[in-house]
């Protein structure tokens, strides 16, 4: 009886620990979930649209939203950010995304290779390899490019960030303020709706961030995360000024 109270405190400990563990962990998979999806995402998005919607213009569409994208850093965010400017930050890290893809991992070089001409001298599995890959190459070379919009994209969604942040806590106060008034003030309790709205604080932001990192057309970001940031603030100003009034 002593050995099984002596092993119910530590047991206790254990599951505390593991809890924490999971309380750390399962966002930082569910975010890095949420970004690897949406990269897939818009990599097919694009390669649906080089096959059904802008077959003519073929890579350079994704070259086109490249320097679209830069080209909204450039012109809205001018205060510079580590020693550069975020559209020169965003230009150094496309183009390494890009060489890591293309040149470091051989793939430039083993192009070069699989678009010379067919040899009859070839064996036929060679030769076929070659000519399927002169359809793919144009899906490959797009794929690089979204990658270099997905990096850019993300510094957006880093520089915008302390714009989610000073709404939330605008909203976050102003709740607290409403919620003390109807507490004093003998209001009424709206426990169903803080229940329903909390949930979707932190979805909303991670749904955000899906959708800009995913859609395979170029759209200013204040077009997006503007109205993504007010509803975010309302989300919390019913959040706190629906909280209970009693502890």
């Amino acid at each position: 009886m002593s050995a099984s109270l002596d092993t119910t405190p530590q047991e206790k400990s254990r599951e505390a620990a593991r809890t924490r563990r999971r309380g750390f962990l399962y966002p930082a998979i569910y975010a890095v979930g949420i970004l690897l999806g949406s990269l897939v995402f818009s990599i097919l998005a694009e390669w649906a649209g080089l096959t059904f919607l802008w077959s003519a213009q073929g890579v350079h569409h994704s070259e086109t939203m490249l320097a679209t994208e830069i080209g909204y850093l450039d012109r809205d965010f001018r205060r510079r950010l580590l020693h550069s400017s975020p559209a020169e930050l965003a230009q150094r890290v496309s183009r390494r995304v890009q060489d890591t893809l293309l040149i470091k991992t051989g793939f430039s070089d083993a192009r070069r290779r699989w678009l010379l001409p067919v040899s009859p001298t070839e064996s036929t599995a060679w030769s076929l390899f070659k000519r399927a890959y002169r359809v793919l190459d144009t899906y490959f070379l797009a794929a690089a490019n979204i990658a270099g919009v997905f990096s850019v994209r993300l510094l957006v969604i880093a520089l915008s960030l302390p714009m989610f942040a000073l709404i939330g806590i605008a909203a976050l106060v102003d709740g607290l303020v409403q919620r003390d008034l109807r507490r004093f003030g003998g209001g009424r309790e709206y426990g169903r709706l803080f229940h329903t709205v909390r949930r979707y604080n932190s979805p909303l932001i991670m749904l955000t961030a899906f959708v800009y990192l995913s859609i395979p057309v170029s759209l200013h970001p204040n077009w997006l995360f503007v109205p993504a940031a007010l509803l975010f603030g309302l989300t919390l100003f019913i959040t706190a000024a629906t909280f209970t009034k009693y502890f």
